[in-house]
């Protein structure tokens, strides 16, 4: 138990997971591994984009205890103070400031929007750590690319998923939610193509049942990959019924 509580402490005294990439939260970790670096196109819709990125902002959230997550999937605003992140610090204030107790189902379907996705965008290439380029379609419709800034990095980044994803690496909190926020957009085929799917499918499973990270972390992990993965269900079931 000494173990789990001396990293829950460093996650708070963070504000947010860990990722071990020069305190980038989870959000902008899964917008950098989620471009494809040759094409810089997401290697998922919109639609899976923007709903994985509420669900990387709210498991930092928990996984900091900024909030608390109860057995029903209730959400309690725990710590509003201000970390330093604009937009964690935003849903975090959001949360303390409603009314009523909303599930994480609610919460991600709320915060899932085309403007964070953007925003988060912005702010990576901003920091330096994608390079946006903006071109046409027909000389007419722009279209936007993210390229990482650094491949070496990026390549390092996703190395480090497949070695926590296999047990070649010992599982930290950030990681672990970061494979289960890519299986949720179901993206992992693309991100490790060497491991075949039914492998592939049985080690995501089990990376995020291991209490290597701690129960109570992995309750929040799981709980976040089970609302995003029923927000991202009803938002293709409802763009599929619009397009009909």
């Amino acid at each position: 138990m000494s173990g789990e509580y001396d990293m829950r402490r460093r996650l708070i005294a963070y504000g947010g997971a860990m990722t071990e990439s020069n305190g980038t939260i989870l959000a902008e970790e899964l917008l950098l591994i989620c471009h494809d670096p040759v094409t810089g196109r997401p290697l998922a819709d919109a639609n899976r984009v923007q709903v994985a990125l509420a669900g990387a902002l709210l498991a930092d959230l928990a996984l900091a205890d900024r909030i608390r997550v109860d057995e029903r999937g209730y959400v309690y605003g725990l710590h509003p103070a201000p970390s330093g992140d604009p937009d964690l610090d935003a849903l975090a204030q959001r949360i303390a400031m409603e009314q009523r107790h909303r599930k994480l189902t609610w919460w991600v379907h709320k915060t899932m929007s085309n403007k964070i996705r953007t925003g988060l965008l912005h702010r990576v290439a901003y920091r330096g750590l994608m390079r946006h380029e903006q071109d046409q379609v027909l000389g007419i419709f722009p279209r936007n690319r993210y390229r990482p800034a650094d491949p070496a990095a990026h390549a390092w980044r996703r190395e480090r998923m497949r070695a926590v994803l296999v047990a070649e690496r010992a599982p930290d909190p950030g990681t672990v939610a970061l494979l289960a926020l890519a299986g949720a957009m179901r993206v992992d085929g693309k991100l490790f193509p060497e491991l075949p799917r039914p492998q592939r499918r049985w080690l995501m499973k089990a990376v995020v049942e291991n209490d290597g990270i701690g129960q109570v972390v992995r309750k929040v992990i799981q709980s976040v990959e089970a609302s995003t993965i029923a927000v991202m269900g009803a938002v293709v079931v409802a763009g599929a019924a619009g397009g009909s």
